[in-house]
């Protein structure tokens, strides 16, 4: 019903059990047998991977690590894991469904996938795997430090608009350079350089971040 070796090449990994394979492509439309309960099982086994390289990887406090959590197992994240492999093409679904499948559908195979992957195997390194072979762990919104900066001032029971950034263009106007300061609370806290005004306030909101930390 489908090609196991080509799905199994594509995702790096091979399975002992094919009726687990066959299960992670299975559409509830097409079957009650499908790939609901694996889904269930991928998603926890996603967070607790994804929460642990968080953990080791950074200094966040729990505020910041959950929304960045968020972010990475997020349903656009994972349907681009499955996009990038066309594994979309091998899901098994009814006569009764059109179409192409949605996002939902890619991101539910996705945590099917590791599901499958975790109960096959018996251990989560493989899981891990293939986790950290697909799914994009360095989204951009790691580095948005102005909303780290306004989690760290929130946690300390600040309102984020004691936050004030100060920018002005320092270059000329052929190398066009911003210098922002950073305000908490009408104090500065740090100063950064960028190319665009946004660079420059994500850079101060760095070095403030460790400044605030220090509770300097």
């Amino acid at each position: 019903m489908i090609n196991y070796d080509e799905i199994e090449n594509l995702i790096g990994y091979k399975f002992e059990n094919k009726d687990l394979l066959l299960r992670a492509f299975t559409h509830s439309s097409f079957s009650k047998s499908c790939n609901e309960r694996l889904e269930f099982l991928g998603d926890s086994v996603l967070q607790v991977i994804v929460s642990n390289y968080l953990y080791n990887e950074s200094s966040y406090d729990e505020g910041v690590l959950s929304k960045y959590r968020a972010k990475i197992v997020c349903e656009n994240n994972l349907f681009n894991a499955i996009n990038k492999l066309n594994l979309q093409k091998y899901l098994i679904v009814g006569d009764s469904f059109k179409g192409e499948p949605s996002k939902a559908m890619c991101a539910d195979l996705c945590e099917s996938i590791i599901g499958a992957i975790y109960l096959d195997s018996g251990a989560i390194e493989s899981a891990r795997k293939f986790i950290f072979k697909f799914v994009d762990l360095n989204l951009k919104v790691i580095e948005d430090y102005k909303s780290m900066l306004q989690e760290l001032v929130q946690g300390k029971g600040e309102d984020s608009r004691v936050i004030e950034y100060d920018t002005k263009q320092v270059g000329d106007n052929v190398n066009i350079l911003f210098e922002t300061t950073v305000l908490i609370l009408g104090q500065p806290y740090g100063k950064g350089q960028g190319r665009t005004k946004k660079d420059a306030e994500q850079n101060s909101a760095k070095v403030a971040i460790e400044k605030f930390k220090l509770g300097e």
